[in-house]
């Protein structure tokens, strides 16, 4: 693969992903966010079921955030952090989902003071674009199944 090939494929790849702040506990804080064409709660199953399936504890809702504290996710970054997903729909087929990194105590990490797990940050809320289709049309899949046995 020619070099050239190779930084268009990771250009394309996080694509629609982008740097931008989110609220949280009313203040402004670095976010990863990109848009799925899924509702919020096959997103919101779908991230929950990816980090679990990782053996990656956690995943309680509070204040709107899909909250993982002291894991380790090692696409992202070696060391124990706290990741926080939100995840708001956008319309009826489709969601917002923005991810918050910490190192503690709500100390957030930047792409200015962490470039390269923001980076990896922005690779992986990519990646997950399969989980989150994959999920859905399962989950359709079943629920067409289930509306064909009920008639």
């Amino acid at each position: 693969m020619r070099l050239s090939h190779f930084f268009s494929y990771f250009q394309s790849f996080s694509q629609g992903v982008e740097i931008t702040n989110v609220e949280f506990n009313k203040k402004s804080q670095p976010a990863i966010t990109t848009d799925f064409e899924m509702p919020a709660d096959i997103s919101t199953s779908a991230i929950q079921k990816k980090l679990s399936s990782a053996k990656i504890k956690g995943g309680s809702v509070k204040n709107g955030f899909i909250t993982y504290q002291e894991v380790v996710i090692p696409e992202l970054h070696g060391e124990k952090m706290d990741v926080y997903f939100k995840v708001d729909d956008k319309n009826n087929n489709s969601s917002s989902v923005a991810m918050l990194l910490s190192k503690g105590y709500e100390n957030f990490m930047s792409s200015e003071t962490d470039p390269q797990v923001f980076e990896n940050a922005k690779k992986y809320l990519a990646s997950m674009k399969k989980d989150i289709l994959s999920f859905g049309y399962n989950a359709n899949i079943q629920k067409l199944q289930d509306n064909k046995k009920k008639s």
